[in-house]
């Protein structure tokens, strides 16, 4: 069976389109390492072209951590770790759950470059 990995990377209203699509190649990442991607940004915002921040504060934190449970591990992406990446962070190193940190290059390298 493969594993279920918890995705986490910012997520702004400033530039919430561009972290879209980067979190979908970080997706793509996973799915190349032979896992499965798990993120509360596919449940938010899906492929709507009426993307809205303010959608993420619908769902809890108790939410991004009942996902969390289901996971196998975690992976953070980005050089940027939010306020709320670092309390998933923490709660995953608190179940024990692995928590592996994924530069922009080890993506680049395993996938490509970003299309413009």
């Amino acid at each position: 069976m493969k594993k279920k990995i918890y995705l986490s990377a910012p997520l702004s209203k400033g530039n919430l389109k561009n972290h879209l699509s980067r979190f979908l190649r970080y997706a793509g990442y996973t799915m190349k390492e032979g896992a499965l991607p798990v993120a509360v940004h596919f449940y938010v915002f899906g492929e709507t072209d009426d993307l809205q921040a303010d959608s993420a504060a619908k769902i809890s934190f108790e939410e991004h951590f009942s996902l969390i449970w289901f996971c196998d591990e975690m992976w953070v992406f980005g050089p940027v770790i939010t306020k709320e990446m670092e309390r998933e962070i923490e709660f995953c190193e608190n179940l024990g759950m692995k928590v592996r940190y994924i530069t922009e290059k080890e993506v680049t390298k395993k996938i490509g470059e970003k299309k413009s």
